[in-house]
Formats: structure tokens, C-alpha cells, sequence
């Protein structure tokens, strides 16, 4: 059987913000099923398990056409479980990860309108998790909570959450957020009146929220002088 892409865009990732690499078993398995499916091959089983070739997941960065990282797998699956060996040396940000070699677990818990969902279970925490990280200074792709890693919101102070918060809701509104008006955008055609009012009253409760913030800072500042 043929090698399948595990990735988007013919195998290809992009890079985390956080410049970190992500390893999603989604997109891992997708290409799985779409090779199971191509190739006409019978389900894994506990008798049968199924060893899938090695196939290389690559990342790409915005705006480039280089590809700064890539990582090869090889899958061997059973019914409800499985393990991926993973191979790769990353030139990461400031730190190379070194020759890297070693396998990960993986686990199949049944979705409640039938098929499967795959996880992979953290080397470190033993959790499932449907994606592991490779930060840079790391090594190995290990769960989120081993790295500590926080998400972005965690890293922003009050204000910038609720400007966020307000960026969602104007999308829903169907606008650009450019900061809180005196009047909301208007309702989108279709939107019910009684969900309309429900995301007007969310962002009144926000522009309250930014308008206390900022006479905090003044007085502050005022106090400081």
C-alpha cells in the first residue's frame, strides 16, 4: 500500500503562533481513512492490526516556501488502540530538537452516532489529548499541560480580553470591529430579533467593562501626579 498524507495542503502544517508545531491526530487520521478507504483494506483488529508505511507530515510557514520542519510517521493501529512512531531532527527557533526516535500511544473511544475518534495518550501526563506540541526548546511532542503552555488569552490582561470578546460578537453581527461604538451594528438579515438583542446586551456589558478600565487607569495616572 501506498504512503497517504496526513496533512493539509498535500502533508503540509502551518506553524503556531506560539512557535510551537502541532501534531493533531485528527489530521493525522484523516489521511488514514482516506488511504483505508482508497485502498479497500479491512478494519484493524486485535488479531489483525494494521502497519501503515512511514509518511512524512511537513510544516510551512506563512509566506514562505521553505519548510522549516518535518516529522515521519508510522502508524500500527488495532481496533481501539494503536501506536505512532515518530523520527525527525527540527532546526527549531534558537534550539535543534537532536535525532529524535520514539513511539507514541494512541487510543479509539466509539462516537455516540457510530465510527471512532482517535486520541493520542501524552507520554508524560498518560492523558488523552487530540493534539501534542513541539515548543521550541522541546524535544519531544508532549501535551500542552506537560509544557505548561498557556493559550493566548491566558497571556492577555482584562482589556484585551474583552476587545476580544467584542471582536467575536461583531463577527457574529457580521462587521468589523474597529473598538466599541455608541451603536451596535445593525441586525443581519435572518437573525432572529430575540438572539440580536442577546449579543447587543453581551456588548453593552463589554463597553461597560472597557469604559470602567479606562477611568481606572485616569484616576491612576491622576493619583500618580
Amino acid at each position: 500500500m501506498g504512503g497517504f498524507n496526513s496533512g493539509r495542503r498535500g502533508g503540509q502544517a502551518t506553524v503556531a503562533s506560539c512557535a510551537s508545531f502541532v501534531l493533531s491526530v485528527d489530521t493525522v487520521m484523516r489521511g488514514y481513512t482516506k488511504a483505508l478507504r482508497k485502498c479497500d483494506l479491512p478494519l484493524p483488529s486485535d488479531d489483525q492490526p494494521l502497519s501503515l508505511p512511514w509518511n512524512t507530515l511537513r510544516w510551512t510557514q506563512s509566506g514562505k516556501s521553505a519548510s522549516p520542519a518535518k516529522v515521519e510517521i508510522r502508524l500500527e493501529l488495532r481496533a481501539r488502540d494503536g501506536t505512532a512512531r515518530l523520527r525527525y531532527d527540527i532546526d527549531h527557533v534558537t534550539q535543534k530538537t537532536g535525532p529524535q526516535d520514539y513511539s507514541v500511544s494512541m487510543l479509539a473511544t466509539p462516537c455516540r452516532f457510530g465510527g471512532q475518534r482517535w486520541w493520542w495518550i501524552c507520554p508524560v501526563t498518560r492523558k488523552r489529548v487530540g493534539k501534542l506540541y513541539l515548543p521550541n526548546g522541546g524535544d519531544r511532542f508532549l501535551s500542552r499541560s506537560a509544557y505548561r503552555l498557556t493559550y493566548a488569552c491566558q497571556r492577555q490582561d482584562p482589556t484585551g480580553r474583552m476587545h476580544d470578546r467584542s471582536r467575536k460578537l461583531y463577527l457574529r453581527l457580521g462587521a468589523d470591529y474597529r473598538g466599541l461604538d455608541s451603536e451596535w451594528p445593525p441586525k443581519p438579515k435572518g437573525m432572529h430579533w430575540r438572539t440580536y438583542d442577546a449579543i447587543c446586551d453581551r456588548l453593552e456589558v463589554e463597553a461597560d467593562g472597557l469604559d470602567m478600565g479606562v477611568a481606572q487607569l485616569v484616576e491612576k495616572l491622576s493619583l500618580g501626579n
